[in-house]
């Protein structure tokens, strides 16, 4: 899918305003224009259309019809698609948890809890990401967290040793922020995948969720760093050390992602990516406690594990990166 822009004047403003209300995650106002200049969408030169078409799918997906009433702030019961998989819910905002587990008769009821609408996060302020933003990021995270538990036999979450239950609490985090980071606007996706990157920072260092996060990291700096021609607008540092080099990548991008956005050919590729390593880091992530990357490169959820294996992504990634610098 090339980035020309269409021949037609008012196709051309039509399929811009759409692109930009798209990428910067102003759905409503994307959605108003795919209704008022649906005539001219469709004289979009049909090298484009397959973005217009995809807008649309992944607005659907993300979006459904069931998103406005999350904002309201009233209870209702709904069946969100998560993963391909079909979960009745009942949306609670007076609950006392994000997600809350009932087994009656066989049977998983799924409450769920977000707040309608989300305050201003000062970190996330400076940083240029709204409210919005942060609210379809959480929602979704949420959502992740319900799908991943219910993936989970009840006896696999009960009686569970203290070591069990870490685990249990790293491979729910890990599939809770990737599905946040597939299904959110490509902005909020910029937060999430911010926050993912955040981990390497010094402070979080004993969190024990940290490679549960790092993991949705290394998803997006290995694709980056082994396909920089796919991605254009995100820059590759031109020199990095031979020690810790995942964190010095972490640090770069994260810095560069703050203020900057990309196209979204490169967004449709990331939300790729993000799906394979779902589809590929399921249950067996968690009964293995590792995640493992289409390239080939593994994680431990436990950070104190993970520590040979980040020195063996870090001579991977020195690789990538010095690679990319030879190529004319």
């Amino acid at each position: 899918m090339a980035d020309a822009p269409p021949a037609s004047p008012k196709a051309g403003e039509a399929y811009h305003r759409l692109m930009d209300a798209y990428l910067e995650g102003h759905w409503d106002d994307a959605a108003g224009v795919m209704a008022a200049s649906n005539r001219e969408l469709l004289a979009v030169p049909v090298s484009e259309q397959p973005k217009v078409a995809y807008i649309r799918q992944s607005m659907a997906e993300c979006q459904p019809a069931w998103w406005a009433r999350c904002k309201t702030g009233e209870s209702f019961v709904f069946t969100p698609n998560v993963w391909g998989h079909a979960i009745p819910v009942t949306f609670e905002p007076a609950a006392k948890n994000p997600v809350q587990l009932h087994f009656s008769r066989g049977k998983v009821l799924v409450t769920l809890m977000w707040p309608a609408t989300m305050a201003e996060n000062p970190v996330a302020k400076v940083r240029g990401f709204l409210p919005a933003d942060l609210f379809h990021l959480n929602a979704w995270t949420t959502l992740g967290m319900a799908e991943a538990l219910v993936g989970i036999p009840l006896q696999a979450q009960t009686n569970l040793t203290p070591a069990a239950q870490v685990l249990l609490g790293q491979y729910l985090d890990f599939r809770s922020n990737l599905t946040g980071v597939y299904y959110a606007t490509p902005k909020a996706r910029r937060w999430g995948l911010w926050l993912c990157m955040a981990m390497y920072v010094g402070e979080n260092a004993g969190v024990q969720v940290r490679s549960a996060r790092e993991a949705i990291a290394v998803a997006f700096m290995s694709e980056v760093a082994a396909n920089p021609t796919r991605y254009p607008s995100i820059p590759l540092p031109k020199k990095l050390p031979d020690v810790d080099t995942e964190e010095k990548l972490a640090w770069e991008l994260r810095l560069w992602i703050e203020k900057h956005s990309w196209t979204l050919v490169e967004d449709k590729l990331l939300r790729d990516v993000m799906a394979a390593c779902a589809k590929a880091n399921g249950r067996q992530a968690h009964l293995k406690g590792q995640v493992t990357l289409a390239n080939g490169l593994v994680i431990d959820l436990d950070p104190a594990k993970d520590q040979p294996l980040r020195r063996q992504r870090d001579q991977w990634f020195k690789s990538k990166l010095d690679a990319a610098v030879q190529k004319p």
